[in-house]
C-alpha cells in the first residue's frame, strides 16, 4: 500500500469525524479549553479589555489560580462560576495547553 495515501487518509478521517487535530507545532486543544477560550481566546490573548492573558503563564501559577477560583477563594468572582465543576485533571489539561502557548499565541518549541 502506498504510504502517501495512508498519511492523507488519517488526517481526513480525524477532521471528518470531529477528532481533535492540532496544526503542526501547535498544542492540541483539550475540549475543556473551549470554556476558557470564550473569554481568554483559544490563543490565551484575552480579546476582552481588562481580562488577563493566560498564554505563557506558568503552569503551577495557572493551576493554583484555577483551583483557588474553584474553591471560591476570590469572593463573587465570575471565574468561580466557570471553574466550579472542573476536575483536577481538567485544570491540569487547561494549564498544560496554555503554558505551551507563547504570549503572542503561537506554540512554543
Amino acid at each position: 500500500m502506498n504510504n502517501g495515501k495512508i498519511r492523507l487518509v488519517f488526517p481526513v478521517l480525524f477532521v471528518a469525524y470531529g477528532f481533535p487535530v492540532a496544526a503542526a507545532g501547535e498544542p492540541e486543544q483539550p475540549e475543556v479549553v473551549r470554556v476558557c477560550s470564550e473569554c481568554h481566546g483559544a490563543e490565551g490573548k484575552a480579546p476582552i479589555p481588562g481580562w488577563p492573558p493566560i498564554a505563557g503563564m506558568g503552569k503551577e501559577e495557572l493551576i493554583s489560580k484555577l483551583k483557588g477560583y474553584r474553591a471560591k477563594l476570590v469572593p463573587e468572582s465570575r471565574m468561580s462560576d466557570v471553574t466550579h465543576n472542573f476536575t483536577d485533571s481538567e485544570i491540569e489539561a487547561i494549564a498544560q495547553y496554555y503554558v505551551e502557548l507563547k504570549p503572542t499565541g503561537k506554540a512554543s518549541k
